[in-house]
């Protein structure tokens, strides 16, 4: 008698014996034959009388029906030549029901092929039924390009594998199949030779629509742009600056969790003041520092504060970064910028400046402050720049290594005529915890003081952008405007040109923006060709690219770039630019772009669209999570008079 399910023959001989399934042929590998010897069912599986509830002895023409059981039991031991042999309570070997070595017919996603789904699962179908003893995490894997396993639940069922990953799949990633020989059929042959197929995930997409990271109306500040911050993984933190009591502006902040979306915000914030030019850093722990300036509209006085998200808790306060001098004028704080390395140390860095009406001259500085893991503070403020009499400086870039240790760099500007700039670099050591000059071999350049484009990788490498401006009409004020781009490997390189173009740059908070891919690094700039700007890359490898790349369409008046990378090579470009739609009296539309960095083939792919909506946008920071996807936050605006712009929104849109 044989039995046959929907995967494959039972073909399993019922021979004088019980049969105890562990699951009624739903599978064969799931099919366990037991033969109980009990005085019902004989000791014999070879030679029992089927018609009688005694035992033959062995003898096939039949025993005697009037012995007692307990002889019958005895003489169940042997059975005729050639018939299976088994004890009192032996078990029976089981016959492979399909002889032969199993074969995978298909797996899914199909080997080679590509834009694959990052949260599809991964299904292995084979010839015949398995033993599911066999099919385990050691014999069936999905690995990564790096050879990593991925986390995932593995079933078995109906002679199919089926692999869910626990997370997403990254974007762009090449993921292989790996199946063992170790993988057996329901009758224990093995298969013939381990089986290995790849395939590759798709790229992002960027929602159908704009996401409000608020549902506040009241007023949010138009000089404060949205930041962002990740931690390399599944969690991002954006901040921004907006009105509770429709008074004075607060910090909010508000948490992302990939897979689950983004937390109600928090007010970050803890002095009632005016509060303005929020900057976020966050570690791969997930610690993090939000810095601000902050302003008391009654006592009218200005300070740096910043506060930490460790362990999942907010400080209990905010604390007061500078440190009050002993002068009696007012230094007004300007920009603000926070990191935080991976063992939690954090650093905050601000530019300053006080007007001294006796001269009509402002006076600049560039300091520091560094709180460790456990939230002391230094107890003195590091001077990069103390206050220079008729300087100006540009907002501080800051970039950390795996170790911890990095650079601060920003331009200050002389008192001269024409104004001389020059590009500061320092270098700190988490060894000694100081800071110290670090050489750039950068000469002095007309013009003004321009931000900085700063970072760093893992091992300690760093590249750095900045503006090199020389006046070439002293009649028109017609300028040659550079950008100039260093690398750092245990020194400071010669600096090069790496702009194609030598006219204006866009700057406001920003200039430029760099990052590294995991491979490289980019820098990506607004630069004016004539007419429109158009956003720039440059690249280094080994040596800089001998042309920048232009990544925007040449077409539309196009600002102030962000970049991010997945650190597998590839990276993402955000920009807004002037839309195609005709302006109104109360907006100039404006769009949010990118273009999205292929590290396999080494090339920036055609600008696409980022916003949903015919707005006017403005800033739009971006960064990417460790599957690839990228979160990229923006302005809305308005303008309901000529003179005034309002911000009627903080949006946000995802690329996964």
């Amino acid at each position: 008698m044989s039995y046959r399910n929907r995967t494959g023959l039972c073909g399993l001989l019922l021979i004088g014996g019980a049969l105890s399934l562990a699951s009624a042929c739903g599978g064969l590998a799931d099919v366990k034959v037991v033969i109980t010897g009990d005085a019902g069912s004989g000791g014999n599986p070879g030679g029992g009388n089927p018609s009688g509830g005694k035992p033959s002895g062995g003898n096939p023409s039949g025993g005697d029906p009037s012995s007692d059981a307990g002889a019958a039991g005895a003489a169940g031991s042997t059975g005729a030549a050639g018939e299976a042999s088994g004890g009192e309570g032996g078990e029976a070997p089981i016959p492979d029901p399909m002889p032969g070595a199993p074969r995978i017919l298909t797996v899914s996603p199909r080997d080679a092929s590509t834009g694959n789904d990052p949260v599809g699962s991964i299904k292995i179908s084979f010839s015949e039924p398995l033993d599911p003893s066999t099919v385990t995490s050691d014999s069936v894997q999905i690995k990564d390009e790096s050879g990593a396993l991925v986390v995932g639940s593995l079933t078995y069922a109906d002679a199919s594998v089926t692999f869910r990953p626990a997370t997403r799949l990254s974007l762009l990633g090449n993921y292989t199949v790996n199946v063992s020989q170790a993988v057996t059929d329901a009758g224990k042959t093995p298969m013939e030779r381990p089986f290995l197929s790849g395939f590759t995930i798709r790229d992002g997409e960027w929602g159908r629509t704009d996401n409000s990271l608020t549902s506040s109306t009241l007023t949010f500040d138009r000089n404060s742009p949205e930041a962002l911050a990740t931690d390399g993984a599944g969690r991002a933190v954006a901040v921004w600056a907006q009105t509770t009591d429709g008074n004075t502006m607060d910090i909010y902040a508000a948490s992302f969790f990939q897979g689950k979306g983004w937390a109600s915000p928090v007010k970050v914030n803890t002095n009632a003041a005016n509060c303005l030019y929020p900057s976020v850093a966050m570690n791969a722990s997930g610690n993090t520092i939000v810095g601000w300036i902050e302003s008391d509209p009654v006592a009218s006085t200005w300070s740096v504060q910043a506060r930490r998200l460790t362990g999942g808790n907010w400080d209990a306060l905010s604390t007061r970064v500078d440190i009050p001098g002993m002068v009696t004028y007012t230094i007004y704080p300007v920009d603000v910028a926070v990191a935080i390395t991976s063992n939690g140390h954090a650093h905050v860095a601000w530019d300053s400046y006080y007007y001294d009406s006796t001269v009509g001259l402002d006076y600049y500085s560039v300091v520091a402050r560094h709180v460790d893991a456990n939230g002391v503070w230094d107890t003195t403020q590091y001077p990069f720049t103390n206050a220079q009499v008729g300087s100006g400086a540009s907002p501080p870039a800051l970039a950390f290594d795996g170790a911890g240790n990095g650079f601060v760099a920003y331009q200050l500007t002389s008192n001269a005529s024409p104004p001389r700039v020059s590009t500061v670099v320092y270098r700190y050591l988490a060894s000694t915890n100081k800071w110290s000059m670090s050489a750039l071999g950068s000469s002095l350049s007309d013009g003004y003081a321009q931000p900085v484009a700063l970072a760093t990788n893992p091992a300690g490498e760093a590249v750095i952008a900045y503006t090199r401006i020389t006046t070439t009409d002293q009649t028109t004020g017609a300028a040659n405007s550079e950008v100039m781009g260093n690398n750092y490997n245990k020194a400071w390189s010669v600096p090069v040109v790496i702009s194609s173009a030598k006219t204006s740059l866009v700057s406001s908070k920003t200039m430029a923006s760099a990052v590294w891919t995991g491979k490289s690094f980019l820098v990506a700039w607004a630069q004016s060709a004539g007419t429109p700007n158009i956003v720039y890359a440059n690249q280094f490898k080994t040596v800089w690219g001998t042309n920048a790349t232009i990544i925007s369409d040449g077409n539309h008046n196009a600002l102030l770039p962000w970049l991010s990378a997945d650190g597998r090579g590839n990276a993402l470009a955000v920009w807004f630019q002037l839309s195609d739609a005709m302006p109104t009296t109360m907006m100039t539309p404006y769009d949010v772009a990118f273009s999205r960095y292929l590290g396999a083939s080494d090339k920036w792919t055609n600008p696409g669209r980022v916003s949903n909506e015919t707005a006017a946008y403005r800033y739009s920071p971006v960064v990417t999570l460790a599957d690839g996807s990228s979160i990229a936050a923006f302005q809305r605006t308005i303008r309901p008079t000529i003179k005034s712009l309002s911000v009627t929104g903080v949006l946000e849109n995802d690329f996964q």
